[in-house]
């Protein structure tokens, strides 16, 4: 990713221009979280911790859960049907083969 950082990049870009050298650019490494995407199979709670915890919603069957920590025995994620994040049991979930870095 490229981006103009602070007045001393933007002085240099506008000295390059000026010389006819082209854009100055700044990179900036980006850190990302993996998020892995599954498909809820049976019905169950989201808790707020991995093992116990407080019930904090619903996964349905059919539901979408987006996973960025897979613990044992639970995955912590978004529900994208209900908009709760909390711990989902792994065996109530299937990798839909989706993964992206956000």
């Amino acid at each position: 990713m490229n981006k103009i950082i602070g007045s001393a990049a933007a002085t240099l870009l506008a000295t390059g221009l000026a010389l006819g050298t082209g854009t100055a650019h700044a990179d900036v490494s980006a850190q990302c979280t993996q998020v892995w995407q599954y498909q809820v199979t049976a019905y169950g709670d989201m808790t707020d911790a991995q093992s116990g915890g407080s019930f904090v919603g619903w996964a349905i069957q059919g539901d979408v859960f987006n996973v960025r920590i897979k613990g044992s025995p639970r995955y912590y994620g978004a529900n994208v049907n209900n908009g709760k994040w909390g711990w989902v049991l792994a065996s109530k979930l299937q990798y839909t083969g989706n993964t992206w870095c956000a």
